[in-house]
């Protein structure tokens, strides 16, 4: 990192994609249709925000930090404990890797069907999915905890109480965040899509899908781009949170 506190090794990427996108507009070995100008792309960007662009932006991430926040207070309790009661577990396994396994397009339809056309929908999807990826880590994270703390708090008396809020669950922590810097990703992705395929008033993936279907190929360019910001910057912030929360292992 320089001086400046700028790691410039991490624009390398960024700057190679545009260079190449730079270099196919440049010698018009792309159509426009494929392929829209830098320049008109970030103009693009610039109509999104002069068009409702910050009540879309902050509908997706709203929509993406409710329905993560719901599966995360559901999945990592349940988690916990079937981590750590392996009988329990051996009853719900199969129910946990069906639900698990089943591509979450299969559940638009069912959803629709049942909280309709709207917020309410794409939440309630968006967390559906993300909760099995939260508690499938929540469980491996159990499982990787040593048993040794465990052993000795049980012969010091400790009850059930504090072996899981002082000792399992700060040893399934690393895990548990692992679930939950992948639910945020996947929680975008179900978002965006949901935004696109049920329709709403606000959000990124109407912007994307509206661009689309109205030829406005600059624009759609530009709701990925922005898109893609977001995702980077949730996954930024988780790994710091995660750097500071998991202070005592070495990054």
């Amino acid at each position: 990192m320089s001086r400046s506190g700028i790691d410039w090794h991490l624009m390398v990427g960024p700057a190679i994609v545009f260079g190449i996108w730079f270099f196919l507009k440049r010698f018009f070995l792309v159509n426009d249709i494929f392929l829209p100008s830098i320049e008109k792309t970030f103009g693009a960007i610039g109509t999104i925000f002069t068009q409702d662009g910050w009540a879309d932006s902050v509908m997706t991430l709203y929509r993406v930090i409710i329905s993560t926040g719901l599966a995360l207070l559901l999945a990592i309790p349940l988690g916990l404990i079937l981590g750590y009661y392996a009988s329990l577990y051996r009853q719900f396994e199969i129910i946990i890797d069906f639900f698990r396994s089943v591509p979450a397009t299969a559940f638009f339809p069912l959803f629709i069907l049942v909280f309709g056309i709207g917020n309410t929908s794409i939440i309630a999807l968006s967390s559906f999915v993300c909760f099995w990826v939260i508690l499938v880590n929540s469980i491996y994270g159990v499982w990787n905890c040593p048993k040794t703390r465990m052993k000795i708090a049980k012969s010091l008396g400790a009850g059930t109480y504090f072996l899981f809020s002082r000792i399992i669950f700060f040893d399934a922590l690393p895990q548990i965040l692992v679930g939950l810097r992948l639910s945020f990703s996947l929680a975008l992705i179900i978002v965006i899509v949901s935004e696109m395929l049920m329709g709403t008033k606000y959000g990124l993936g109407r912007i994307v899908y509206e661009s689309y279907a109205t030829y406005q190929y600059a624009r759609l360019y530009g709701g990925i781009l922005l898109i893609g910001t977001i995702g980077y910057g949730i996954n930024k912030i988780t790994v710091g949170t995660e750097r500071h929360l998991l202070h005592w292992i070495g990054h």
